[in-house]
């Protein structure tokens, strides 16, 4: 059979077109990754926070106060509840508080029983590359949801190993290339 090469061009081009495209999409990943880098220097920079908790009980930047797991799953909702509530400026909640909060839950859950141990290492690899610790349980958390949601919609258990090897990949280049694509 005779090759097309009108066929092969376009293909080539196409090709080129994609690579051009991929080029441009990763240089704009790093930017907003640097961007990202320089506000949390900014923020640190500023005066020292309260200790948040010894105000509510939790504080996402530092993590959940000792002896977290024996807390009750309602009181933890509360103190994490508690610390948006204290520490969100004015217009910028969550679209659903609730499952925000219950979002934080099953993530610092997961870090204080190191179950499943990717959960522990994300954040340790977030955090060297920059992330605030409150912004890599947001990460860690959207990977979260998005499996729960699949699980929702199949009615299926959780894929445990899926959910294990995407953490096992997540790091700061990737959660602001997932935020852009999903930002738009």
């Amino acid at each position: 059979m005779p090759s097309n090469p009108g066929k092969q061009k376009r293909a080539q081009k196409q090709k080129k077109k994609r690579a051009e495209r991929q080029k441009a999409r990763s240089g704009r990943v790093a930017d907003v990754t640097q961007r990202y880098l320089a506000a949390q220097q900014r923020l640190g920079a500023q005066a020292p926070k309260k200790d948040m908790t010894e105000i509510c009980g939790y504080d996402a930047d530092a993590g959940p106060a000792e002896g977290w797991l024996t807390v009750p799953e309602e009181e933890q909702m509360e103190r994490v509840s508690k610390y948006h509530e204290l520490t969100t400026k004015p217009g910028q909640k969550p679209p659903n508080v609730r499952r925000h909060v219950g979002m934080h839950v099953l993530v610092e859950q997961q870090l204080a029983s190191g179950v499943p141990p990717e959960a522990t290492k994300a954040l340790a690899r977030l955090r060297k590359d920059g992330m605030s610790r409150h912004d890599a349980v947001h990460a860690i958390g959207f990977i979260l949801t998005e499996h729960m949601q699949r699980a929702m919609e199949t009615q299926q258990p959780v894929d445990e190993a899926a959910y294990a090897r995407e953490l096992s990949g997540l790091t700061l280049a990737k959660w602001v290339e997932m935020a852009r694509s999903i930002l738009g």
